[in-house]
């Protein structure tokens, strides 16, 4: 996993001129949504957020009680972020004119340099420091403020460039979100802690509670986090798409262009046999034969990449469907396919470990009516989850002498399911554990690496949104094998 205190897009603070990392973004943006705890999160998101902006010196300010807070403070020379709670009008240090301009007007404000230009040149920090680059824009969830970033760089002018300020806007909506789940949660925290007192009275009525709650914010961070990430995912893939197309369009008539004039050259060399030595010349110096062989293969590599690149793209806008929340007919295998497509980076092999290997025993299967984006996210979680158990495996490779592999097996059952089995070989789990692990917020893995909902969501997906049933059968040391089992076609009650 990525270590989410060293996270840049680039690691220069310059220009940013390399492309889009599509799979790196959406780690900064998991990274973003693990944390849960509001201190926590702060000092992880400034330290995220300076560095892909090439910032010197940043503040996030929450608005709490329609007045804007001081939160968090960091400055690219301390490793350390200062986490407070400061009213915004009592910080000398800050261009209040800037600040309170996107509080109202909930637009970004980008300066180049900032003391010379005519904007907010009153602004008593402006003038005192000769203020050069600014970046403050707003977050927002939904259409609630959530509170405002601000972003210095006084050692040059024009810093933020819109590369950087493009990659702010696919982050902050994470950041939203995951604010403002943070919040809740110390908010509920702050409930659970001030009735300790009536813990033993109120003990049976407390627990329900807390599993009510705990079922509130699974499907609040749900539906957010997948929504946010969703957004993130459609615009790269409609960005791309285009000059795909163009590149992918135009494969086809390079190719009967090319052959038009291979043919001419044949003609040419049919009619006029015995060419001048000029020609001889320059027939041998480019290797004539060599060529006409050669071009038709590179073509075929050039339309391979671009049919590459395009049902990424397909898969990519599969995955982002979140508007399609409707029931509709999908292919089972469709939707597994694009999963695996999006997670191929997380499978290939990597220099000092082999490839995991994904095995598909797919059946005859009718279509199934679900709701496509959510079948989708319970078969991510649920890849992810063997890819995350396999690569624990190559970690202990001495152990564990086998091929890692992934087996996905889909048959239709006689009570009118399909039934979908993902099988890995890792090292398995206990029954101690299994026996939680569809609990909210239970995990295995390190603290800040997961939030413990991946199973708990998947769970809820399928027998609570679906109707279905997920299970879940392991042995330590040979594997594990989750089983989806969901109706052909919603049931009804009588």
């Amino acid at each position: 996993m990525i270590d989410p205190q060293n996270i840049a897009i680039s690691g220069d603070t310059g220009s940013i001129s390399q492309p889009l990392d599509i799979v790196r973004v959406i780690k900064i943006s998991q990274a973003i949504s693990s944390e849960i705890v509001l201190d926590k999160l702060l000092s992880k998101l400034m330290k995220i957020l300076m560095e892909n902006a090439g910032a010197k010196r940043g503040v996030l300010l929450l608005l709490i009680e329609d007045e804007l807070i001081n939160r968090a403070e960091a400055n690219l020379d301390s490793e350390a972020v200062v986490v407070q709670e400061t009213q915004v009008n009592e910080c000398e240090d800050l261009p209040l004119t800037v600040i309170n301009y996107v509080e109202r007007s909930r637009q970004d404000v980008v300066l180049g340099n900032a003391f010379a230009e005519d904007r907010f040149t009153t602004d008593p920090y402006v003038t005192k420091v000769k203020l050069k680059s600014v970046l403050c824009t707003p977050i927002i969830n939904g259409d609630k403020l959530i509170g405002v970033l601000y972003l210095e760089n006084n050692l040059t002018t024009g810093a933020f460039t819109p590369e950087r300020l493009e990659i702010l806007r696919l982050l902050l909506p994470q950041a939203a979100v995951s604010l403002e789940n943070a919040i809740l949660y110390s908010s509920a925290e702050e409930k659970i802690q001030g009735r300790t007192q009536e813990l033993d009275e109120k003990n049976m009525q407390l627990e329900q509670t807390l599993h009510e709650l705990q079922r509130t914010q699974s499907q609040l961070i749900k539906s957010e986090q997948m929504s946010s990430l969703g957004r993130l995912v459609a615009g790269v893939a409609h960005e791309i798409n285009n000059p795909v197309g163009f590149i992918y369009g135009n494969i086809g008539p390079a190719n009967e262009y090319i052959s038009d004039l291979l043919n001419l050259i044949n003609l040419y060399q049919e009619h006029y046999p015995d060419p001048v030595d000029e020609i001889e010349d320059e027939i041998e110096d480019i290797d004539l034969e060599f060529l006409i062989q050669d071009l038709q293969k590179l073509l075929n590599s050039i339309k391979f990449g671009a049919e590459r690149i395009r049902d990424l793209v397909i898969s990519l806008r599969n995955f982002s469907h979140l508007d399609e929340a409707d029931v509709k007919p999908v292919n089972i295998h469709e939707i597994i396919d694009s999963s695996i497509l999006i997670l191929h980076t997380c499978i290939k092999e990597k220099s000092d470990r082999s490839q995991i290997e994904i095995v598909r025993n797919y059946g005859n299967l009718p279509q199934v009516i679900c709701q496509i984006s959510q079948i989708h996210q319970v078969f991510m979680n649920l890849l992810i989850n063997g890819i995350d158990a396999l690569e624990t495996m190559r970690d202990k490779q001495q152990e564990y002498n086998r091929k890692p592999t992934i087996t996905i097996s889909t048959e239709v059952t006689d009570s009118e399911t399909v039934k979908i089995k993902i099988n890995d070989n890792g090292i398995g789990i206990n029954s101690q554990t299994l026996s939680k692990i569809f609990d909210p917020f239970f995990t295995t893995k390190a603290v800040g690496v997961g939030t413990g909902l991946g199973l708990s969501i998947s769970y809820s997906i399928v027998v609570e949104k679906h109707g279905g049933n997920l299970s879940c059968v392991s042995e330590v040391g040979k594997g594990t094998e989750l089983i989806i089992e969901i109706p052909i076609k919603p049931r009804t009650d009588n």
